[in-house]
């Protein structure tokens, strides 16, 4: 799926960028407040609005956060217009009793036409069991106001889903439509369920209410789980309403799933377009770790984080009933290219590839793996090795996001660790711009 939102359509028409090294700007470090006060560990991609303004979450710091169990922010860069951006915090997590308000947001968010933003996370609400929340701004953007707008796990034994996983999608979304407020979002839990192996959850907007879930499918129906087990990922919707997705287990060989979901009649069923693992040491790849890409030919991308030739991640494609593997990361000793791609890929107007890899051995020598950015155009090639400014990895460390595409095909992204911040893990992480 491509997490590019108002970008995204302006990125249809961008010119593919070539194949040689881009370079990197840090537009913010985190964790440069005392106590990570600002937001510490972004992750989950960036989202921009229609006036460039971009808007991320971080997993852990702000006001409320309590060591590595508690907190997480939602924040905003606004542009200054010669380059640098103005960080704000728009909401610390954690902020009411018992964290109903929602707790450690892992996951990117979506923006609608009004600047609204949505998302969800992991653990909080009502039944510390994660949340989908709304932030509304006021005319100019000041002031904003935050709700949650579903708890999940109401119902006994959290059959209708159990720690939301993915980012939010909704039919339009891979064309880079924003939300329109009003359709239906999809949403995949890594837990709960019919048979507490997560499920496919539709949330239905209420105006002036809590928008109420559907579960549209549990996985693991059998002994094996033959049909997945453990969505982490989110769903792809296409132009028709199916929804796509990958699980992280089950599947006939254990190693995940590739599944589509189709509505006939108002009842939703699952059908496995493909398992992993199919071959002798899981060459074909082994546990998805990204949800798929779909372009206008209704072809799949994506990426395990295991497998493949040299068992450290493969990117992959779907079409016309079949999988296959066009890259296999680390053909050498340190994985100089790369190695276990955790996140989406996003697409040019031109069909070019652009993604991350958490791992893989700059070129300064060392071992140390500290990640990627790279393009696929036909060819394989990294364009950014992070972790090469000292000190700290000042330009930041383990790249953690999808990648955000503009209409200029200038690349923005966030690592979890590195950057001017200071903090025990090694930095709080950044946002970054790569251009071409």
């Amino acid at each position: 799926m491509r997490l590019v939102r108002m970008f995204a359509a302006l990125s249809l028409l961008a010119a593919a960028s070539s194949a040689s090294a881009y370079t990197l700007t840090s537009l913010h470090s985190f964790c440069t407040e005392a106590d990570c006060r600002d937001g510490s560990l972004p992750i989950g991609g960036l989202v921009a609005d229609a006036t460039g303004n971009l808007y991320g979450v971080t997993g852990l710091g702000g006001k409320f956060a309590v060591d590595s169990t508690q907190g997480g922010t939602v924040f905003q860069l606004h542009p200054n217009g010669d380059g640098t951006y103005t960080h704000t915090v728009l909401h610390n997590f954690c902020a009411r009793a018992s964290c109903a308000d929602g707790n450690l947001p892992f996951f990117g968010l979506i923006v609608d036409a009004t600047g609204t933003l949505y998302g969800t996370t992991q653990t909080g609400g009502a039944n510390n069991s994660g949340v989908m929340f709304r932030l509304v701004p006021n005319l100019d953007h000041t002031d904003w106001n935050y709700r949650v707008l579903h708890d999940f796990c109401g119902q006994a034994s959290c059959t209708d889903g159990n720690g939301p996983a993915g980012v939010l999608a909704y039919q339009g979304i891979a064309a880079g439509v924003p939300f329109d407020g009003v359709s239906p979002l999809y949403i995949t839990t890594a837990a709960g369920g019919a048979h507490g192996a997560g499920a496919v959850v539709e949330i239905d907007p209420v105006p002036g209410a809590s928008w109420p879930a559907t579960v549209l499918y549990s996985f693991c129906v059998s002994t094996g789980c033959p049909d997945g087990s453990s969505p982490r990922t989110g769903v792809t919707v296409d132009a028709t309403n199916n929804l796509y997705g990958v699980t992280y287990f089950g599947g006939a060989n254990h190693q995940g799933a590739l599944f589509k979901l189709t509505n006939i009649g108002g009842v939703w069923s699952e059908s496995v377009l493909s398992s992993f693992c199919n071959l002798a040491h899981c060459h074909d790849g082994q546990q998805p770790s990204a949800v798929p890409l779909i372009d206008g030919t209704g072809t799949l991308y994506g990426a395990t984080i295991d497998g493949g030739a040299n068992g450290k991640g493969t990117l992959y494609s779907f079409a016309s009933g079949n999988r296959s593997v066009f890259y296999d990361f680390c053909p050498g000793t340190r994985c100089t290219d790369g190695a276990n791609p955790e996140r989406p890929l996003i697409m040019d107007g031109s069909g070019n590839l652009f993604g991350a890899t958490l791992r893989g051995a700059n070129a300064t020598g060392g071992n140390t793996p500290h990640g990627k950015a790279f393009e696929w155009n036909g060819s394989y090639s990294v364009i950014h090795d992070f972790c090469t400014v000292a000190p700290n990895c000042a330009d930041g460390d383990l790249p953690s996001s999808p990648l955000l595409l503009d209409n200029s095909g200038n690349l923005f992204g966030e690592t979890l660790h590195g950057g001017a911040g200071t903090n025990t893990a090694g930095g709080g992480g950044t946002v970054y711009q790569l251009t071409p």
